[in-house]
């Protein structure tokens, strides 16, 4: 057999070498260079320690994403309804601001919807009087001029995450 391998070995170096005689080979390659037991310990335990703290971080970022996406669409429910109230009329005698509708339902993409079940946020639109500190009511402009709006958004999955908007509205056929 030896004889035969070193003529087969000697006169084509292209020829596989039998397979006891590549499994010999290779298991002396692979002994040389592969890493002890120590060394694998060592390297899980860095990863799993790098691992460990970036999986503790997922939650605080899928958290922090969602509070910015309620920050934006509160704020583009603000946006549109402040809109919609700088066009409304003024009605009545005298003049008085009447919001268009003063309980308004809006889902969590921030459209407008007409059932309060299947919305997010719920927006409470009440107008109120003008007041200050330190100034009497004859010196604020009268009811009729001007009124004090507030826009509070609630949102129903948080009750912590409630925006309100404050913001003065002038009757442009009394300036």
């Amino acid at each position: 057999m030896q004889s035969f391998l070193k003529k087969r070995w000697s006169t084509s170096h292209e020829m596989a070498l039998p397979f006891s005689m590549l499994r010999w080979r290779c298991n002396v390659t692979a002994c040389s260079s592969a890493f002890s037991l120590v060394e694998v310990v060592l390297a899980l335990g860095i990863v799993s320690f790098a691992m460990i703290s970036l999986l503790g971080m997922v939650p605080l970022g899928l958290q922090t994403f969602r509070k910015s996406i309620d920050t934006t669409v509160q704020s583009q429910i603000a946006q549109r309804l402040t809109g919609e109230c700088l066009l409304a009329e003024w009605t009545g005698t005298p003049p008085r601001f009447v919001p268009p509708n003063p309980v308004r339902y809006f889902d969590e993409q921030g459209q407008e919807s007409a059932v309060a079940s299947t919305a997010l946020y719920t927006v409470y639109l009440c107008p109120t009087n003008l007041t200050a500190p330190g100034l009497t009511s004859n010196s604020l402009p009268s009811s009729s001029m001007a009124t004090n709006l507030l826009i509070q958004i609630v949102n129903k999955s948080s009750r912590k995450n409630t925006n309100t908007v404050q913001m003065i509205l002038f009757n442009p056929g009394k300036l």
